[in-house]
């Protein structure tokens, strides 16, 4: 600032200039940094959806209000099942019937934050994942693999 006598008369010109070049650095190197922060934080949101799917259906599974059971180890019978429809972002919960098909309108639906992409073991459109009436995953999997990603930023996992 310069003064003259007692009497203060702002702020030159170079030190207006020297703040706004200190702002625009720390504003560009915080800008990179606040970006992953929210992909981590989406892909976070999308983990906590998918573990909270799978718990519903397996609690759905374990209920089995429909009295589905195992008779035949060879040919296991489907209780609930797991959708993801990837071209939406909706993961939902249906329930299954004795011949193996399951509910076209789900009982629980949750919708995955915008741009993640998940994929479970390979990348389909649409992916089924079905349980038995013990919570378990049907066929030979005894987990299944999954892979979320936003941005650069990814997390994978499996589903026991």
């Amino acid at each position: 600032m310069v003064t003259v006598g007692r009497v203060v008369r702002g702020f030159t010109l170079i030190e207006i200039m020297i703040t706004l070049l200190i702002i625009g650095v720390l504003a560009l190197v915080a800008g990179p940094f606040t970006i992953n922060w929210l992909h981590l934080s989406d892909i976070q949101r999308a983990k906590g959806q998918l573990i909270e799917t799978h718990g519903i259906a397996k609690a759905a599974a374990l209920r089995n209000s429909e009295a589905l059971f195992n008779d035949d180890p060879d040919n296991p019978v489907a209780v609930t099942a797991i959708r993801l429809d990837v071209g939406s972002k909706q993961l939902t919960v249906v329930k299954c019937s004795s011949d193996g098909t399951c509910n076209e309108s789900p009982f629980w639906s949750e919708q995955l934050p915008a741009d993640v992409k998940l994929i479970f073991d390979d990348d389909v459109t649409n992916v089924e994942v079905k349980l038995d009436n013990t919570g378990r995953l049907l066929g030979n999997k005894s987990w299944l693999g999954y892979q979320i990603s936003k941005g650069g930023q990814s997390e994978e996992g499996g589903l026991y």
